[in-house]
Order: C-alpha cells, then sequence, then structure tokens
C-alpha cells in the first residue's frame, strides 16, 4: 500500500489479519483514525517481514499495533498523539521481534510500548513531549530526546504557500543525522542523500534550499543548497518541443556524483542532465524534450549529490528558463 489518505473515522485505517499474511509493505501514508493506525493479527504470525516506512499516524488509540505478529519493521515514520505509537502484544512462540527505527514519537501518551520485554527494541528514535516515552522496551543507546521542531507554515493575507506537517526546520537536530535502514525515498517520493549522516528521521527528508543573494549569476538572488538535497519546481508544459535549463556552481571541496538536473513526468523514466564543468563556475545544464501527451506538468528537480563533510561544499543554481 503506497501514497494513501486514510481518515477511518473511529475504526482502523488497515487492519490486516490471517496467518497466512506475510511480507508487506505500507508506506509513504498519512493515517487518521481514531482506533488504530494500523493493527497486524490477531492471527499468530512468527515472522512476518511486514515493513512500515515513511507514514504519518496521528490521533489513534494505536498508532501501530502487532498483535501476535512478529518480524515487523518500522523505520522512518511520525507518530503523533497517539495514545500508544507503536504496541507490540503478545508475539508467538519463537518470534522474530519487532522494530522501530529513525522514527519521531511526540505528544502521545505512551511512545513505545510492549507487553514482553526485548519483543519491540527501538532505535535512532527521538520521543519528545509523550507522557511516557517507553513501557517494558529499553531505550536505544543511539536513540534521543530532542524535540522534532517541525517547520511552521508561513501564514499572509492572500497567500497559501504550500506546507505539510511533519517537515522539519533548520533549526532540528534531527534533520542531518546518522540512522539505520532509512528507505531510499521519503514521504514525498524526494530520494534521502547516500550520506547516512546527511539523512533526516521522520518521514520527510530535510530540505537545504535557501535563498541565496551573495552568489548570483545574474539578478540579485539564486538558490543555495547548503548540503546534499533536493529542490522541486513544476513547471506546466504541452506536447511540444520543450527546452529546460539552469545554471549550477558548485564550490571547491564538493564530492560525490556533481550536481544535476532531474525532469519528471508521471508515468515516464526520469530525465537526468549532470554537470560536466568545472568547479567555481557558472555552468549551463539543458535538456531538450517532448512532454507526454498525458500530463500537463513536469517536475524539475534540482539535485546536490554531495557526500563531503568539511571545506566549501555547497551548490547554487540560477537562471532556470523554459523555452
Amino acid at each position: 500500500m503506497e501514497d494513501n489518505f486514510i481518515e477511518a473515522g473511529a475504526d482502523d485505517c488497515i487492519h490486516m489479519d490471517g496467518a497466512s499474511a506475510a511480507n508487506c509493505t505500507i508506506r509513504r501514508c498519512v493515517l487518521l483514525s481514531q482506533r488504530a493506525g494500523i493493527q497486524f493479527g490477531t492471527a499468530q504470525v512468527a515472522n512476518s517481514g511486514h515493513v512500515v516506512e515513511n507514514c504519518i499516524i496521528s490521533g489513534q488509540t494505536y498508532g501501530i499495533i502487532p498483535w501476535g505478529v512478529g518480524g515487523v519493521t518500522i523505520r522512518n515514520c511520525l507518530f503523533v498523539t497517539c495514545a500508544n505509537g507503536v504496541w507490540t502484544v503478545t508475539l508467538p512462540a519463537s518470534p522474530t521481534a519487532n522494530v522501530v527505527n529513525n522514527s519521531i514519537f511526540y505528544a502521545c501518551a505512551i511512545g513505545a510500548r510492549s507487553s514482553v520485554s526485548g519483543d519491540m527494541p527501538e532505535e535512532y528514535n527521538t520521543f519528545w513531549g509523550n507522557s511516557t516515552n517507553r513501557n517494558n522496551v529499553s531505550a536505544g543507546s543511539n536513540s534521543v530526546s530532542y524535540p522534532p521542531l517541525f517547520r511552521s507554515a508561513l501564514l499572509k493575507s492572500g497567500i497559501r504557500l504550500p506546507w505539510l506537517f511533519g517537515e522539519l526546520s533548520n533549526w532540528s537536530q534531527i534533520a542531518a543525522l546518522a540512522g539505520t535502514g532509512a528507505p531510499s525515498e521519503d514521504l514525498l517520493g524526494i530520494t534521502r542523500p547516500t550520506t547516512s549522516g546527511k539523512k533526516s528521521w521522520g518521514p520527510i527528508q530535510f530540505n537545504r534550499g535557501q535563498r541565496e543573494t551573495g552568489t548570483v549569476r545574474t539578478g540579485s538572488a539564486s538558490i543555495k543548497l547548503a548540503d546534499a538535497s533536493r529542490v522541486q519546481f513544476f513547471v506546466p508544459v504541452t506536447n511540444v518541443s520543450t527546452t529546460i535549463s539552469v545554471y549550477v556552481r558548485r564550490e571547491a571541496s564538493y564530492a560525490g556524483t556533481n550536481p544535476q538536473m532531474i525532469i519528471k513526468q508521471p508515468g515516464v523514466a526520469d530525465r537526468t542532465t549532470t554537470d560536466a564543468g568545472s568547479s567555481g563556475a557558472w555552468n549551463q545544464l539543458t535538456d531538450t524534450f517532448t512532454p507526454s501527451a498525458n500530463t500537463d506538468f513536469v517536475a524539475v528537480e534540482l539535485v546536490s549529490n554531495n557526500t563531503a563533510t568539511s571545506g566549501s561544499f555547497a551548490v547554487y543554481f540560477d537562471d532556470l528558463a523554459v523555452s
């Protein structure tokens, strides 16, 4: 199950039962309910192989409740205002423990809960503002109690700027923090950096794009990516030959695959143009193509793939043009 918004009222958003249920993946979902976001069981399944990743789960009595089911991997999720964020109940004999990684437990009555100690190890998670962080669950040696510090909505009369609850702000301590086994994409389908220490906990990868006035090609401002990150623009198109170009400049200490412009269309393979010029200079990335007749827009994704951790490695984009 991918890319769903489920509002279930007084019942479960997703309820998976049956002794043969195995190897199911639930990703990039927003789940709102009064009871359970996801319930696995009550059939006894020892080594289910289920994966839940990049989900926002809010308001439930149980965010995720594996009931008699082991072997569930939960990673890069946000649990907010749940009575129980994750609660493992009654694992079968010879179980594989359920594990929780890289997730945010925020404003819950109980964050992580297990009926039997050891049935649900947690690691690389942050617990903040909960009445009780853990019940019968040992604290992971790499887990923290950092406030997630979400990005706030920018409110101005007459203007509605895009915003999604769960995005991290510039001040978040989990915006670039090494975890374990993070999915390659986030809730929005944005590819995470290759370097573990540049990835974000929770469902949404932190976006480092910012307005820059000191390093520009023309005009008074460019877009700066201070580290590995991606920004997207949506461009209206028709089914005729189209050229999209942008100038890019990378600093001297940049490492990894050079900056890129990636053009995305629904149902069509990505088109990638990679900077082949030298550092410290403005190099043009350009692509001429005919958009699919089945869409009226393309997403232009500007990418820093930086892997360096010291020196000057920012990337700047300027003069995006469509013709």
